[in-house]
Order: C-alpha cells, then sequence, then structure tokens
C-alpha cells in the first residue's frame, strides 16, 4: 500500500464497519456530484439525500463543503497511485508495464479525473488546503512514478529519472485537457508512445 492509499485509509480508521461504508458511500456520491455539476453545484443536503442519510450524518464524516471536497480529491489521487502499483506489479516486460500504466492513466484523466483535478488546480490558486492537497498529490504521484521508471531503467540518475517523471505527467495531464481535437485514437496512441519513450530511453 503506497504512502497516499495509507493516508486514506487513515481517514476512515476507527469507524466501525457501517461507518467506514457511509464514509465511502458519501465520497461516492459526492463524486459523482463533483463531476455532473462542478464545485459549486456539490452541495451537502443533496449528497445527504442521494445517499439516503440525513445532513447530520454527511456532516458528520465531512464537517464542511471544503473538506467533502478534499476527501473526493484525496480518494481520486489514492485511485491513482492504485493504477501505477497495479500496472507496474503485472508480470510482463518493462515496456509492456510502461505502455499500460501510460494507457491506464490517459484513459483515467481524460474521463471523470479530468473534471476533478481541472477543480483542485482552480482551488489551489485560491485557498491553501487546496494548495497543499494539490503539492502533496503530485508530490505522492512523483514518487510513485519515479518508483516505476527505476523499475524500467534502475541505473539512471535520480534527477534524470524525476525530470522523466515529470515529462510523463505533463504529457498525460496535457493529453487529457486535449482529446477533443482531432483524431482521439490516433493521438492517444502517440501519447502513449512518446510516454514510454520518455520512460525506456
Amino acid at each position: 500500500m503506497t504512502k497516499k492509499l495509507a493516508e486514506h485509509a487513515q481517514a476512515a480508521k476507527g469507524l466501525t464497519k457501517k461507518g467506514a461504508a457511509t464514509r465511502a458511500r458519501i465520497l461516492e456520491e459526492a463524486h459523482a456530484l463533483l463531476v455532473e455539476k462542478g464545485h459549486h453545484g456539490l452541495v451537502l443536503r443533496e449528497v445527504a439525500l442521494h445517499c439516503g442519510v440525513k445532513l447530520g450524518t454527511v456532516q458528520y464524516y465531512f464537517a464542511s463543503h471544503e473538506s467533502l471536497v478534499l476527501g473526493v480529491l484525496e480518494a481520486e489521487a489514492a485511485r491513482d497511485l492504485e493504477t501505477i502499483e497495479r500496472a507496474m506489479a503485472q508480470d510482463s516486460p518493462a515496456k509492456d508495464r510502461v505502455r499500460a500504466l501510460a494507457v491506464e492513466l490517459i484513459e483515467r484523466w481524460s474521463r471523470e479525473s479530468a473534471v476533478l483535478y481541472s477543480t483542485l488546480l482552480i482551488l489551489s490558486q485560491q485557498s491553501d488546503p487546496f494548495r497543499s492537497l494539490y503539492q502533496r498529490i503530485y508530490a505522492n504521484f512523483y514518487t510513485s512514478l519515479v518508483s516505476a521508471i527505476e523499475q524500467v531503467r534502475p541505473g539512471l540518475d535520480r534527477s534524470e529519472t524525476e525530470l522523466r517523471a515529470r515529462l510523463m505527467t505533463s504529457l498525460i495531464d496535457g493529453a487529457a485537457m486535449q482529446t477533443h481535437e482531432g483524431s482521439r485514437a490516433r493521438f492517444l496512441e502517440r501519447v502513449v508512445e512518446e510516454a514510454c519513450a520518455i520512460a525506456l530511453s
């Protein structure tokens, strides 16, 4: 389990099994509403309604709108780190593992994750808690990606490995924001090729 996944699990620590399930359901509904309606459209009362619980129940787990949005974004980031771990744990050649990783991240980031991370970027410019979360998410992501690159290119200088992690992230981030342009399939295929080249060259 990565550090970020452990931190996310820690947020639910001390809860009963039912409490942890309720908290997870609240995050799931909030995730869907945040993607559908945006940051300002995410209303605690509506989350409660969708979950079939009282407003006070939502506020027990997430005291404010801000804490709920932070929780949704943290959960999304934890899933991304899980994606990296899963792809790099495959019993396949290094090139295939990097390719699987790039494909899965592009698919995730060009759908719902694009909305969530765009929200995080905007809020990080306006609020210290979101700025801090933005920095933590990317630091954890870079750390995981550095580990993945070290698996396929173990002899690289650390600074070069870190640079490659940032370049791969920039490429995939940018691809997720531009999938509406031109031939989507060919564009994403080329992005995967370039991401693999960055990691493996």
